[in-house]
């Protein structure tokens, strides 16, 4: 009868009681969406505080948004469509007045009248 008692087991882990571990996680975030009661509260239905699509902004505006990209990012290949000829590089400087791009075929830089600009569009990195 004592071989069909259950045996005592080989080996013991003796584990104390732990609670669960604590996971270190990002607490806060932010999120590009916009939350109908942030719109509600604020009143604010400019065009300045939402965000549009590149192709949607006017020619200063996407001027405006190409030189002032962070120095972190790489620079983004763009499209300046002018009324004499069109010029595909990187924006390097834009004032009031004129628009400063390197292109990218010869590498040198291009001087043009901001009043010239017919369009801009993106290319990519």
């Amino acid at each position: 009868m004592s071989e069909k008692q259950a045996k005592p087991p080989l080996l013991f882990i003796s584990n104390p009681i732990q609670s669960e571990p604590e996971a270190k996680a990002q607490k806060q975030y932010y999120s590009l969406e916009e939350t109908p009661s942030s719109e509600s509260e604020s009143g604010a239905t400019d065009a300045t505080s939402k965000r549009r699509k590149f192709h949607e902004m006017t020619i200063d505006e996407k001027l405006k948004y190409m030189t002032d990209m962070p120095a972190i990012m790489p620079k983004m290949k763009c499209e300046v469509i002018t009324s004499n000829q069109t010029y595909v590089g990187t924006v390097e400087q834009c004032d009031d007045e004129q628009l400063v791009i390197r292109t990218v075929e010869q590498g040198f830089k291009v001087n043009m009248k901001r009043e010239n600009i017919k369009d801009v569009r993106l290319k990519g990195f």
